[in-house]
């Protein structure tokens, strides 16, 4: 998870969370989230767009505590975003206000070979 100060142009890494898993609900999310396969909902605030990446559902529905909770039903789903060399997710946040941003990665059919890196960059000074 990140924080966004409104006065600067930096973020902070503020959290590793290996318990919460995909039940998001009430802990992140409040304003908007996008989850393949399911709902994307950003606020008014926010301006999001991915490159290079693809869409992959593991499976729709399911209990597994590890998927997602989906925003509108009781069940969850397994899926993501992929890439086999890199992918681009663009927040553009536009009302001066500081936000946390959470990612959740999960290695769900567990191949083990898979990893990944997120860098932070401001878009306009490139660091």
């Amino acid at each position: 998870m990140l924080s966004f100060p409104p006065e600067t142009a930096t973020a902070t890494f503020v959290k590793a969370d290996s318990t919460t898993q995909g039940t998001w609900k009430g802990v992140y999310g409040a304003d908007g989230g996008a989850i393949n396969g399911d709902t994307v909902s950003y606020p008014s605030y926010a301006q999001v767009s991915f490159s290079g990446q693809g869409p992959f559902v593991w499976n729709g529905s399911t209990a597994d505590t590890r998927a997602l909770q989906k925003y509108a039903a009781t069940d969850r789903i397994a899926s993501g975003w992929y890439t086999f060399s890199s992918m681009t997710m663009d927040v553009n946040l536009t009302d001066g206000n500081m936000h946390q941003v959470a990612l959740y990665c999960l290695d769900w059919d567990q191949n083990g070979t898979r990893a990944e890196r997120v860098d932070v960059l401001d878009a306009l000074a490139g660091t």
